[in-house]
């Protein structure tokens, strides 16, 4: 399975309270943590495919190999990690009460060499999987609707699908990067808009 079915388990892991309570490796141990010069806890996300509960307030730095290097400010609780992978790692957040994914932010190597390249094989996998594609610049793309492979980082760490009920914002920046923010349920939209808001807000470079 995909991406969905891996993004559903992590959000009923974690509002059935089984998530961790802090970051660790794949090998159980905790990952480093600093205190940036804002006073903020920063730690490295942990390489790994497994659910993380992260912190509030907590900044988090992109997994080791992941160029170009960022920083993510938790805005708020509730929100997990489940892949991290030198070429992409997503951060995401169930609907509240339910196991089900509310919005999963993923940060993408692309398998193409530039922006424009990425945009456009995503653009044509949405087309190719009966999605609804609008341009709204040259570097960032809607997609609605759909059934099909979507966009897929470098080394295949992350793999998204259009979704019948769903959208997709990809935005590409040079690197090259792209941010995915994926929605699998539009009856959502106002709440995972606004959560996704905040969180793309706390996105700088490293």
């Amino acid at each position: 399975m995909r991406i969905l079915l891996a993004v559903l388990l992590a959000a009923a892991a974690l509002t059935s309270g089984c998530a961790s309570s802090s970051p660790k490796s794949s090998d159980g141990t905790s990952a480093p943590a600093t205190v940036g010069p804002s006073g903020r806890r920063v730690e490295t996300l942990p390489l790994g495919k497994d659910d993380l509960a992260l912190e509030a307030g907590t900044t988090y730095t992109s997994p080791d190999g992941f160029e170009p290097a960022l920083h993510v400010t938790v805005p708020g609780p509730g929100w997990n990690s489940t892949h991290r992978g030198s070429d992409a790692f997503d951060i995401g957040r169930p609907v509240p009460g339910a196991d089900a994914a509310l919005v999963v932010v993923a940060f993408l190597t692309p398998q193409e060499a530039s922006t424009e390249d990425a945009l456009a094989t995503v653009a044509q996998r949405a087309k190719d999987a009966g999605a609804k594609v609008d341009q709204a610049n040259p570097s960032e793309l809607h997609v609605s609707g759909g059934s099909g492979p979507l966009v897929t980082s470098r080394d295949g760490s992350i793999a998204l699908d259009a979704v019948p009920d769903g959208y997709a914002t990809i935005r590409a920046a040079d690197g090259p990067l792209l941010t995915v923010t994926w929605v699998p349920d539009a009856k959502n939209r106002k709440q995972a808009d606004q959560r996704s808001a905040q969180l793309t807000a706390a996105v700088q470079p490293a």
